[in-house]
């Protein structure tokens, strides 16, 4: 699995965590420790953390005229890896031109940075992700870490049971009209469609004179879309550790920082202090396992079914305190998991399939098929949900549905839709 994770490019930085000449940054990706930093041009390394003359950390290099010099002995090396001054070997020396240090290739687009950790010397492109295709003032993307396995936590994304109950409002206040339908309705039916890309569902609530049709994408290898433009990726930092980044792509400066602020309901208690020498520096929250996620228990008994504040802090508290891995085998998995079923199946048989003849799922190279997005709809029971969503379940959705259908979380021309964003 972690071979196949490294055919495609990674959305590993917010472009802002890397400053020109500024400290560099330890990051963890796929089990592999390493250090990244934005050199006096700009451009963006990631290399080894270890130093490859005696093994010392580049988190004390300095990052100086367009390298990064190890601190132990003055090597420098660029953001390409190549060893560019050896001081310690005499200027007439050419053993510099011997030595390299682990480098990734790096791409950077509307405020993200991306690293490619494979070793395709063409390099696949960039997928077509709304966030990637508006102009870079539309959106701005966010990290958290949440100390699991990345398989454990998208589930969890897919699920659309699981809001009917940890997300639920005790008190029948709705912030629109998709969360009350959501509401209606515990035992949803569910409909998969398999696709090049991975696959969609719709989940169908019955909401009286028409269904409620919840649908959701995943695109491989670990992105979800739910109900509206943007999405999540869950990256592996390891195989018990997920960095999850969030975009949505029509909603800029959505996601403040502010210590306690709750009107930022994704993240209301903000982060831990800045640690630069962490491999998810900036980026853990203050309400985590540490303190139960600051679950208020006085909440629960008027307010909401599970008393910690926001949506991912809930998600992160039932996913984290399963265990860093499940066992899968402990598991009895209902009608209602069909979509968590069909998640493990499509990877796996990826993952397989790259080992046993080295074929490659089409997302490698087919950028296109990142044009997607999740969405919901009223329509009357009749309508094929199929049919009537498809063009809502396209990037940059082509205007208003018809009046007989309520296009809940699309977008007519440019203008965003107010939505439930979980």
């Amino acid at each position: 699995m972690g071979k196949l994770m490294r055919q495609y490019w990674i959305p590993a930085f917010v472009s802002s965590e890397l400053e020109v000449d500024g400290f560099p940054r330890r990051v963890r990706l796929l089990g592999e420790d390493l250090i990244a930093y934005r050199d006096t041009n700009g451009c963006v390394g990631v290399i080894n953390e270890n130093c490859p003359h005696r093994g010392s950390s580049m988190i004390f290099a300095r990052n100086e005229y367009g390298g990064m010099r190890c601190a132990y002995h003055g090597w420098k090396f660029d953001h390409t890896g190549a060893c560019i001054d050896m001081p310690s070997e005499g200027p007439n020396s050419t053993f510099k031109n011997k030595v390299k240090i682990k480098a990734y290739r790096t791409q950077e687009r509307n405020g993200i940075v991306w690293v490619y950790m494979g070793s395709r010397k063409e390099l696949p492109p960039l997928p077509d992700l709304e966030v990637n295709l508006e102009p870079s003032d539309r959106g701005l993307p966010f990290k958290y870490v949440r100390q699991c396995n990345w398989a454990q936590a998208l589930e969890g994304d897919i699920d659309t049971v699981h809001i009917n109950f940890l997300h639920t409002q005790l008190n029948g206040q709705f912030s629109n009209e998709g969360s009350r339908l959501h509401q209606a309705d515990s035992n949803p039916h569910l409909e998969i469609v398999n696709t090049p890309y991975g696959y969609f569902y719709a989940a169908r609530r019955d909401a009286g004179d028409v269904y409620y049709w919840r649908i959701t994408q995943f695109v491989m290898p670990f992105y979800t879309m739910v109900t509206g433009p943007g999405g999540k990726v869950w990256i592996p930092i390891d195989d018990e550790n997920t960095l999850i980044m969030e975009w949505r792509s029509a909603r800029p400066e959505e996601f403040p920082r502010e210590e306690n602020d709750f009107s930022n309901w994704r993240q209301p208690f903000g982060y831990k202090p800045d640690d630069l020498t962490m491999p998810w520096g900036n980026w853990r929250l203050k309400a985590d396992w540490d303190n139960e996620w600051l679950r208020e228990r006085s909440l629960e008994k008027t307010e909401i079914f599970l008393g910690i504040h926001s949506n991912p802090l809930q998600d992160s508290a039932v996913q984290v305190t399963m265990g860093q891995i499940y066992d899968r085998t402990q598991e009895y998995l209902g009608t209602t998991d069909k979509a968590i079923i069909a998640f493990r199946r499509i990877m796996i048989r990826a993952a397989k399939t790259f080992r046993d003849t080295g074929e490659l799922p089409p997302t490698v190279d087919d950028a296109t098929l990142y044009r997607v997005r999740g969405t919901a709809a009223k329509l009357p029971k009749e309508m094929s949900w199929i049919d009537t969503t498809a063009p809502w379940r396209e990037a940059f959705s082509p205007g208003p549905p018809p009046e007989y259908a309520v296009n809940l979380y699309g977008r007519t021309g440019d203008q965003a839709a107010v939505g439930s964003v979980e």
